[in-house]
């Protein structure tokens, strides 16, 4: 049975209730509900519908999206405990992404929700905006470091290190992001001096900032990292979410600091078009090798792609869009171009038709 998605912004409730009300609609006889147990319960059509318990009906749950059990369904909401972050919500609107009010009244929190792209209501004039914000109140970064680090400002940046190391791991902000991310997500200046950006970027790792650093947006699975804000891009085009002004230079300082090459956001947000110079950075740093960092660490190997499994997905792809370039990419870096598809087709066969 194809594993259901998660909604976005998932909550346990939400899964514990419909555990619930499965189990009563299988204790009613339903037909259907018990179709869906047949489908997923490894013991299949209940013989006892009747007194079919709760446990069981957590199990179907668990694996219907994916999870082989209902303990590492919980475990996963503990994760989304820690790293989730609402998504899918207006930045103006009532629902803002940090469940503020339309009106945000810290300057500094508000600069840095225009200045940054979060793939919840990104718009082309915010950039300038921000950029307004701060023209008007330079002093903005002075003591806030996730302004600093979103403005690319080197000297606020390492002034308010030098008084507390701990800022440069520290969450805040409008999103609670640590600051790292506020410089890689940040848009605010198309034409911010290189220089400048790695040098906030190389202050906050040498303070100790983690380059894995990232959040799961709208409580979905795969992470949200600092590598996928530099590179930038995703659904709604490079209008919208633009890849950072120096994309793959801070990309590349993030990897050198250890960032784990296999982000499954990174390739999903990259692989509407045909460019390739994300995926011949990552690949040079092990992309499709490894064990898929501290990210699968936390989340588990029910939750996320496995290094081999997100090439294989970048593969499949690039057979369907005619992104012959990337297929001989993949293929120089032993991607198995003869190995039947999903479906069961070779990939000659998809490429023809």
């Amino acid at each position: 049975m194809a594993a259901l998605s998660l909604p976005t912004n998932p909550n346990l409730e939400q899964m514990r209730k419909q555990a619930r009300d499965l189990q009563r609609a299988v204790r009613a006889g339903d037909a259907t509900a018990i179709d869906r147990v047949a489908a997923a319960h490894p013991g299949g059509r209940p013989t006892e519908a009747a007194t079919f318990p709760l446990s069981a009906a957590q199990l179907v749950v668990a694996r219907s999206y994916g999870f082989p059990s209902w303990p590492r369904l919980v475990h996963y909401f503990g994760v989304v405990a820690v790293y989730g972050r609402p998504g899918g919500a207006s930045r103006d609107g009532a629902s803002s992404p940090d469940g503020g009010a339309p009106h945000v009244a810290d300057i500094a929190d508000r600069f840095c929700r225009l200045a940054c792209i979060d793939y919840s209501d990104d718009r082309p004039d915010y950039p300038a905006a921000a950029r307004a914000i701060l023209d008007a109140r330079r002093d903005l970064t002075r003591n806030h470091i996730w302004a600093a680090a979103a403005a690319n400002d080197v000297d606020a940046v390492r002034a308010l290190l030098d008084r507390d190391r701990s800022l440069a791991g520290r969450e805040g902000g409008p999103y609670r992001w640590p600051p790292l991310c506020y410089v890689t997500y940040s848009r605010v200046d198309p034409t911010v001096a290189e220089s400048s950006v790695l040098a906030v970027t190389r202050a906050l790792l040498d303070a100790g900032a983690d380059p894995n650093a990232g959040y799961l947006w709208g409580g979905l699975p795969t992470p949200f990292t600092a590598l996928t804000g530099a590179f930038g891009e995703g659904e709604q085009g490079p209008g919208r979410t633009p890849r950072h002004p120096h994309s793959l230079a801070l990309a590349r300082l993030l990897l050198d600091a250890g960032a784990d090459p296999n982000d499954g956001q990174t390739l999903y947000n990259r692989m509407f078009r045909a460019d390739d110079d994300h995926l011949e950075l990552l690949l040079a740093y092990g992309l499709g090798r490894g064990d898929g960092g501290p990210w699968m660490a936390r989340l588990g190997r029910d939750a996320l792609d496995t290094p081999a499994e997100l090439l294989d997905k970048q593969f499949r792809r690039a057979i369907a869009h005619g992104f012959t370039g990337r297929v001989r990419l993949l293929a120089r870096h032993g991607v198995d171009v003869t190995r039947p598809m999903p479906d069961g087709r070779r990939p000659i066969e998809v490429a023809a038709a």
